[in-house]
């Protein structure tokens, strides 16, 4: 099949938070609505909830996507085994970002003040032409 740039070649937000986080910065809100706005061009977001409403609580995904209205998917993940990889500094929230070919190009913006950074920076990888990828046919 033809190369189809904004869903083979997705920006990648990925997105740690806890549900308490959450409640109090609103990074979920702000992240619903740039996916709401830009995933027709390719963006994505991957959220890590990483800890429930009250400190030292489990998350739960469900109630996280019901308490923010989210579409994108949202993994619980009280290990923290992947979403380690992506957050480093000790803030939430904290986001990530990857290119068309999910290369890592931003790895740290923590906080809710870094929302902006982030988004500014997907928003320029999404001008960029989605890579050439031969499919071959079985």
């Amino acid at each position: 099949p033809p190369p189809r740039p904004a869903v083979d070649h997705p920006v990648v937000v990925v997105y740690v938070d806890t549900e308490e986080a959450a409640g109090l910065f609103g990074a979920a809100t702000e992240t619903q609505a740039a996916y709401e706005e830009l995933r027709d061009e390719g963006f994505v977001v991957l959220s890590f909830v990483i800890g429930g409403v009250d400190f030292g609580t489990p998350p739960n995904a469900e109630r996280f996507i019901a308490d923010h209205d989210l579409s994108y998917p949202v993994f619980e993940h009280a290990n923290q085994s992947i979403s380690a990889s992506y957050q480093f500094a000790p803030f939430l929230p904290h986001f990530s970002v990857l290119d068309r070919e999910l290369r890592i190009r931003a790895l740290s913006f923590s906080g809710i003040n870094e929302w902006a950074d982030a988004r500014a920076l997907a928003e320029q990888l999404l001008e960029e032409e989605a890579p050439e990828v031969d499919w071959p046919l079985p």
